[in-house]
């Protein structure tokens, strides 16, 4: 990615290029608490692109927003002079070498594409690009790619969702959002959420605005860039201030992927799959043969630890108690959502018949140490043996039998495989333990793995002088099978 020419002296911006920047995306106004008390402030950024394919972010807060708003526009051209710049660390929120703070004092100049006076001027201003697409490899490829990252990316519509009003509590917001899917030739589809302003322009005639109307319908090019990849039930894009286009005609890859919709795609997209979550971030295979560890070794590894790069293990170990006595909470039923719901209205998806969801929090032990340790959904259903609306039915019904069921799945050992990852909470770094499985302990086959372990610690001469002869699993089993008595035990030099 190309860096915009600035000239600079000890980090003041004295001019961007010389022969100006044109802004390819320019975000909504946006609010937030300012620290100390201050009370709410404002925000807008503005990407931009010089003749060279250069790219950087321009900011501004508060009374600069007042000042340069007005005269900031979408494809627009400008010299800048004067601003902090900075190098963000933090690709979440840029994903361009720098960024420029705008102040008070800053000078921004409107250029007039059409009224240049110089030959060499106009043709300078002519070849700065309209905007610059540098798309992922295909949609398949987002897999691999963590959460919050920024990307631009593109795709045929094979859907277009409905206009969905939300609250976000947190800010105490009512907004918009509605979620568009396209696929591409990798023969995966993933969901790009708009919201706001950009929402509501997309397929929503607005009798005084009719300027903004955006029609967007199946068999379309999406292209969007600068969305943040995120990851709820598999991956999906979200487009807070980036820019789209429809149908774009000069793009290369637009056009191949046209082709592709044309011959092959339409007659296909239906059977395509979403985009799940990477291991890097995600739940491994329940059926992975992971790591046994003990608590002891989990804490003085540091297993999970790292930022953004999960472990994954697995532990025999005893459930002892419940930390919460509310174990269920209201959920949206759709699959793609899930999110808690009051009464009846789920945030994300409006008025819904909601269902009832486990979130377990239970203590494990083992002969070393302990863990909290997480269960939702099908895992605490696999643990209870019990689905969680009839559990929470007994609740209030039954209690008796309730507490019963509770405690009969407690001081027995499980073969538990779990998540550890690095969580956040309020300022503070801890690991949260998530159970990906559990299942009952088959004995039989821990022996086998007993004796593996002590195998490989023996010479060949040593395990033949002990009678030591471990066997295959099928084999295994049907001599643990033909045991029944303990003088047919002991014609075995070995069980398992």
């Amino acid at each position: 990615m190309g860096t915009l020419f600035i000239k600079t002296y000890q980090h003041q911006l004295l001019t961007v290029t010389n022969s100006g920047a044109r802004v390819t995306v320019k975000s909504e106004i946006k609010q937030y608490t300012q620290r100390f008390n201050l009370g709410q402030g404002k925000l807008l950024s503005c990407d931009l692109i010089d003749e060279e394919g250069g790219e950087t972010k321009i900011i501004c807060f508060n009374l600069v927003v007042d000042k340069f708003e007005p005269i900031l526009r979408k494809g627009g051209i400008y010299y800048i002079h004067k601003g902090q710049i900075k190098h963000p660390t933090n690709k979440k929120f840029c994903r361009f070498d720098n960024e420029i703070t705008l102040e008070i004092d800053s000078v921004i100049v409107p250029i007039n594409e059409d009224s240049s006076t110089s030959t060499d001027q106009s043709s300078s201003l002519q070849n700065i690009p309209k905007m610059k697409w540098e798309f992922v490899e295909n949609i398949a490829s987002i897999e691999q790619i963590n959460a919050d990252s920024l990307i631009d990316c593109v795709g045929v519509v094979i859907e277009v969702g409905d206009l969905q009003p939300i609250t976000i509590k947190s800010k105490s917001l009512s907004t918009y959002k509605r979620g568009i899917t396209i696929v591409d030739n990798s023969l995966k589809k993933i969901e790009v959420i708009f919201w706001g302003n950009q929402a509501t322009e997309i397929n929503n005639p607005q009798p005084n605005n009719s300027d903004s109307i955006v029609i967007v319908k199946f068999g379309d090019l999406l292209s969007v860039k600068t969305v943040k990849v995120g990851e709820f039930n598999g991956k999906n894009l979200s487009s807070n201030y980036s820019y789209y286009e429809i149908n774009d005609q000069q793009n290369e890859r637009c056009k191949q992927l046209r082709i592709w919709w044309e011959r092959t795609g339409k007659n296909i997209y239906n059977t395509f799959e979403g985009v799940r979550s990477s291991a890097s971030t995600s739940v491994v295979n329940v059926k992975s043969k992971l790591p046994r560890y003990t608590f002891s070794i989990v804490k003085q590894q540091g297993i999970g630890t790292i930022e953004k790069q999960p472990d994954f293990f697995s532990i025999i170990a005893n459930p002892v108690t419940f930390q919460r006595e509310n174990m269920f909470y209201n959920a949206c039923p759709n699959e793609k959502c899930g999110k808690k719901v009051d009464g009846t209205k789920c945030q994300m998806c409006g008025e819904v018949v909601p269902t009832v969801r486990y979130i377990v929090n239970v203590l494990l032990c083992d002969h070393t140490g302990s863990a909290w340790v997480y269960l939702f959904a099908q895992r605490a259903e696999d643990f209870f043996k019990m689905k969680a609306a009839d559990l929470s039915r007994l609740e209030k019904e039954k209690p008796s039998e309730f507490y019963k069921i509770k405690n009969d799945c407690l001081l027995k050992p499980r073969l538990w495989k779990i998540k550890a990852a690095l969580d956040n909470y309020q300022g503070q770094n801890n690991v949260k333990y998530t159970c990906i499985s559990v299942d009952n302990v088959l004995f039989s086959r821990e022996s086998r793995e007993m004796l593996l372990n002590i195998s490989e610690y023996l010479s060949d001469e040593e395990k033949q002088q002990n009678g030591i002869i471990i066997l295959p699993p099928n084999e295994a089993a049907d001599v643990v099978g033909s045991i029944t008595s303990p003088q047919k035990f002991d014609n075995f030099n070995t069980n398992l």
